[in-house]
């Protein structure tokens, strides 16, 4: 398990995650570009909610206060794969477009009854677009290109300062540092060149490199057998320490002796200031069913169904970007003593089924005032690798979505998207950081 652990973390690393970017989204060109709500698959396919929903065989990196939650003994690593594919529709043209993306790694566990520890990397923001425009009175072909992402190293822990059976009370942190660049490009070509090799280019990039903190609070209840609530909240103040740049460059190119060399007409380098917090509350509600005969077979299931709402401002230069997201899902789970039933159940019978729903607003206000509305339909199913008790599964997460924007409202992109997430446990036998002792 140690082996095939480090090969997941090799191959994550060797993929070059923290130089590109994780979407093909157009609308993403202003400030930062798109900024990320959280991702993974257990979480999309319920609608979204990062934050509302743990146990012990998950590891909830959005939600510091959850890692106080992880089971003694077992280490969980949490890896993640992004599939999206695009279709861009403006004054009746069509454009389809494919992004596939690591999206995050990280490694958790538990350091005594009461506390736990996570560390990893996750998307912050990202930028990836192509828009080609066809300029018949300078005669130019002007291809415009988003590119680039941001990313969060980040280390957190959790205690849980209440541990009654009923009630649980749990508080988390996560320092995170904040790195990467975005760039917006336009490059031009005569219409009377045949050559492969544009003939100016203008590149704006922004820099980020910031320290930042999540706190995150987590009240879980039994009110008996059945019923169990569980109340979520994360709050992220503004940067505590940045260093944002704004490098903005002009060159063109020139053919000299068959080599094609760039002049560079003007650049110039300058520092600013952003300002930049979220708050995000959420809650599970978790009803254990009456049990199931099923062919001389008794079943556990249960029902849980999730919600949050999040909300985020961010403040660049003279532009203002305001985010609100809300998502609601359902998961049902046919068996929830896997473990001592396993050997019983049929394969259908062991998957968790998820679906949900989620809407969000994206205000902007610069020069042009506009909101960008994003919705969609997501689903999935969580599939256990019961190998020798193991914590480890397989999630996939499936989205149906849509972004629209006010101010083009010609401009829509309908897409599809993919998560594939790996939750990888050591077996029983093979569990991490345990206490030995001598006779």
């Amino acid at each position: 398990m140690y082996k095939t652990i480090c090969l997941f973390v090799i191959l994550f690393l060797k993929s070059n995650v923290f130089a590109q970017s994780i979407t093909n989204n157009p609308l993403s060109y202003d400030g930062i570009g798109e900024q990320s709500f959280g991702s993974n698959a257990i979480y999309n396919a319920l609608g979204q909610n990062t934050i509302s929903y743990f146990d012990s065989s998950q590891l909830n990196i959005f939600n510091p206060a959850s890692y106080s939650s992880l089971s003694s003994g077992n280490t969980l690593v949490s890896l993640g794969i992004d599939f999206r594919r695009s279709q861009f529709s403006e004054l009746g043209n069509t454009n389809s477009q494919v992004a596939v993306m690591p999206d995050h790694f990280a490694m958790g566990f538990k350091l005594s009854k009461i506390t736990g520890l996570a560390f990893g990397i996750k998307p912050y923001s990202s930028r990836g677009y192509e828009i080609t425009e066809y300029d018949s009175l300078n005669l130019l072909t002007n291809k415009y290109q988003g590119t680039g992402g941001i990313r969060t190293f980040f280390l957190g822990t959790s205690i849980l300062v209440i541990n009654k059976q009923k009630s649980k009370l749990s508080f988390g942190v996560n320092a995170e540092s904040i790195f990467g660049s975005v760039t917006n490009s336009r490059i031009s070509k005569l219409f009377s060149t045949s050559s492969d090799y544009p003939s100016g280019v203008s590149n704006s990039t922004i820099k980020l490199s910031a320290i930042n903190v999540d706190f995150g609070v987590s009240f879980n209840r039994n009110f008996s057998k059945r019923h169990n609530v569980m109340l979520n909240a994360v709050y992220t103040p503004n940067l505590l320490l940045q260093r944002l740049s704004l490098k903005d460059e002009i060159f063109y190119a020139k053919l000299l002796s068959g080599i094609i060399t760039y002049d560079t007409i003007s650049y110039s380098v300058s520092s600013a200031s952003m300002m930049s917090s979220s708050t995000k509350a959420g809650f599970s509600y978790t009803l254990n069913l009456p049990n199931w005969q099923r062919n001389m077979r008794q079943l556990h299931p249960s029902i849980m169904l999730v919600g949050s709402y999040s909300s985020s401002s961010m403040t660049l230069l003279d532009s203002k970007k305001i985010m609100s997201h809300l998502g609601f899902g359902i998961q049902f789970i046919p068996e929830t003593k896997l473990f001592e039933n396993s050997t019983n159940l049929k394969f259908l019978e062991k998957v968790q089924y998820r679906i949900g729903y989620f809407k969000q607003q994206n205000s902007i206000s610069n020069v042009i005032d506009k909101s960008i509305n994003i919705s969609g339909l997501t689903f999935g199913f969580g599939i256990p690798i019961l190998v020798q008790q193991s914590l480890s599964s397989l999630n996939i997460g499936f989205t149906f979505g849509k972004n629209t924007d006010s101010i083009s409202t010609s401009l829509a992109e309908k897409y599809f998207a993919m998560n594939f997430g790996i939750i990888l446990s050591p077996p029983f036998f093979d569990r991490w950081f345990r206490k030995r002792k001598l006779d």
